[in-house]
């Protein structure tokens, strides 16, 4: 008989009853301040040192990168490597196990604050949903995927008391730089006013230190494997809380350094290069909306693209219609006297759906044209002919779209890696 104990006498596990209200809430997708804010760091065990289940959620469960939408090429990109960093087996062989690993929090001093059974059902948003019961308002949440995540949360229920309460999500210091630099610029940590000298990667710690588990916990029941790990966190705890005094002040060392050596080199710098007051800030804003619009085609340009489209499909339709509607009106039996009424019926109504179906989509593309014209600010007697300087120029435009697209792809592609190899000074190699 197996272990069938249930371990109910942690702080730290969250209860199943509380995560499982929020099972499955968000579905698997197809294919965004100062004193006052606290900063929580979560983070799953991916490595195993906890389990012997990775995670691999079911095929209608959510994961933490459904906030990846197909409008938003950055996080869906973020998205896309986050998912390509795991080993390909662990996306695979673990599918027969319900729980495929832990998901845990920690405070910005390092001390441990829940510890989530990831499920099948990938219910990573109650970790959130406990942190709005509990902690502040203007909590940061700092994770591997922070862009997306925030996404995720905007799709669950907690999307209003998230908003509310003046929360966000941002990427860890360390694994930041691995996202791309448009990313970069809006969500990570260092870009953030009021984070101060936290990095946000307390939990690569936590789990550098619980790999000692690994070969305890493999084969033990699930009963065991929670007060094994109970154990050690709350042993972590109690180092830390040790020696919380001691990071404290060497952080508050460290603050005063950074104010006394690095505040007059900056502000002699700024004198040099006659660098004014708000002049960081404006730089900062101008290069996040220069990389917003990089590698992306103006929107006048778009409109007119849709335009000459619309209006070549509506030269095709009205020329279907005419056609369809001719057949229809001039329909007659070929032999009135082998004719049979039913056969004739047959025809005349096929050819009575063929017209109305052309005349729907007629009266569909002229609707999308004068749409188009309004936006384009085209009156109706000017509509643009297939022999206008205009319709001309966007047609030979459309032939060579591809080519200029792909070449501003490019473009952002160069700039992006530029930028980001300087944050990681590798400018030069």
């Amino acid at each position: 008989v197996g272990d069938t104990r249930t371990f109910d006498k942690s702080d730290y596990y969250l209860d199943r009853e509380f995560v499982d209200q929020y099972a499955n809430e968000v579905k698997k997708s197809t294919r965004p301040s100062a004193d006052s804010t606290q900063v929580v760091s979560s983070d799953g065990d991916n490595d195993g040192a906890l389990s012997d289940k990775d995670q691999c959620p079911d095929d209608n469960a959510g994961d933490p990168t459904d906030g990846a939408s197909s409008d938003g090429a950055t996080h869906t990109l973020c998205a896309e490597n986050w998912k390509a960093a795991a080993a390909e087996s662990n996306k695979k062989m673990w599918a027969i196990f319900e729980e495929t690993g832990i998901f845990v929090g920690a405070c910005r001093h390092g001390l441990i604050l829940w510890i989530m059974d990831m499920l099948q059902s990938g219910e990573l948003v109650a970790f959130v949903a406990k942190a709005l019961k509990v902690l502040a308002p203007k909590f940061l949440l700092g994770y591997d995927i922070g862009c997306v995540f925030e996404g995720t949360i905007d799709r669950s229920s907690l999307s209003g008391s998230f908003k509310e309460l003046g929360c966000r999500c941002c990427i860890n210091t360390f694994h930041g730089y691995s996202h791309n630099f448009l990313c970069q610029v809006q969500h990570h940590s260092n870009v953030i006013e009021g984070m101060g000298l936290e990095d946000l990667e307390t939990l690569e710690r936590v789990f550098s230190s619980s790999n000692q588990l690994a070969s305890v916990t493999r084969y033990m029941s699930k009963h065991r494997r929670c007060v094994f790990i109970d154990l050690l966190f709350r042993q972590w705890d109690e180092e830390k809380y040790e020696n919380l005094a001691t990071m404290i002040y060497n952080n508050y060392r460290q603050a005063l350094w950074i104010i006394n050596v690095d505040g007059p080199e900056l502000e002699r710098a700024k004198q040099e290069f006659d660098v004014g007051e708000g002049d960081l800030e404006k730089w900062r804003l101008e290069q996040k909306t220069y990389f917003s619009s990089l590698g992306k085609e103006l929107e006048g340009h778009a409109l007119k693209i849709a335009y000459v489209e619309r209006l070549k499909e509506l030269r095709d339709a009205e020329e279907k219609y005419k056609t369809a509607n001719n057949l229809f009106l001039i329909a007659t039996p070929d032999d009135a006297s082998k004719e049979t009424y039913a056969s004739a019926l047959s025809i005349t109504r096929k050819r009575e759906t063929k017209r109305r179906y052309a005349d729907e989509r007629r009266d569909q593309l002229t609707r999308d044209v004068t749409l188009l014209e309004e936006r384009l600010g085209i009156a109706r007697e000017q509509r643009w002919t297939f022999s206008s300087s205009e319709f001309i120029d966007i047609s030979k435009y459309i032939t060579r779209r591809k080519y200029e697209k792909a070449l501003d792809k490019l473009q952002k592609l160069v700039i992006q890696r530029l930028f980001e190899l300087q944050k990681l000074n590798l400018s030069y190699t």
